[in-house]
């Protein structure tokens, strides 16, 4: 995942089900199709496919693009985040309050 990737267009994809880049000075970030757009950040694709997208600026004076459709997540609001877990998703973090943040498969 953290393997640094060379192309502006193709994210190579990961056995865990994404497709995953780390472009230097550029960004690092996560889709559900191999094609991205990088002009710094993954700009591209309307809904549905943005739900699944995620992308931070790398060696820049800001944070985050895009966290799925939602971009210009340039403000103090978002948080970088990353959970490591063989099946991350089903799982609640009681120091965050992960259902209140909705992700999928934590149980109130």
């Amino acid at each position: 995942v953290f393997t640094t990737t060379y192309s502006t267009t193709t994210a190579y994809y990961d056995p865990g089900g994404a497709y995953w880049y780390r472009y230097p000075s550029y960004s690092f970030g996560f889709a559900s199709s191999s094609s991205v757009n990088l002009f710094s950040c993954d700009y591209g694709q309307a809904y549905p496919d943005c739900v699944s997208r995620l992308c931070w600026h790398l060696d820049q004076n800001f944070g985050g693009w895009r966290a799925g459709c939602t971009t210009g997540l340039y403000d103090q609001t978002w948080r970088k985040v990353i959970y490591k877990g063989s099946n991350s998703f089903a799982m609640c973090n009681q120091d965050i309050d992960e259902c209140a943040l909705g992700i999928s498969g934590c149980n109130q």
